[in-house]
């Protein structure tokens, strides 16, 4: 694995319109919980139909997050098959947005409260 480096990271310029200001602060901070579904609800969806990326720059975007939550707390599964696998399947969803993500993992609009990423 590379690491996230600007040119692939930045895919957009700061006044794209279809920047989700929250989500972003998510991919720049690293969290010890609910990662398997910040990728298939949250991230995959975001970086792929709003942000356009590329599947190669979603998986390093994504890649490189992991890593960072890993320093925080082990991750528990095969990082590179659940980015794969979420890409493959993210169809044209859109990212859960908090409301829906309080009804379904309170836990992970929690621990987002906590971080300020809400």
């Amino acid at each position: 694995r590379s690491s996230r480096n600007s040119s692939n990271y930045k895919i957009h310029s700061s006044t794209n319109q279809n920047e989700i200001h929250w989500i972003e602060r998510l991919l720049d901070t690293p969290i010890p919980d609910g990662r398997k579904y910040s990728i298939w609800r949250i991230l995959v969806p975001y970086l792929i139909n709003r942000r356009h990326a590329t599947e190669e720059q979603c998986f390093e975007i994504i890649i490189d997050w992991l890593d960072r939550c890993a320093q925080l707390s082990r991750l528990y599964f095969n990082a590179d098959s659940r980015v794969r696998d979420a890409i493959k399947n993210v169809g044209t969803f859109g990212p859960v947005y908090p409301d829906k993500q309080k009804e379904e993992y309170p836990g992970l609009y929690e621990l987002l409260v906590k971080y300020m990423i809400f």
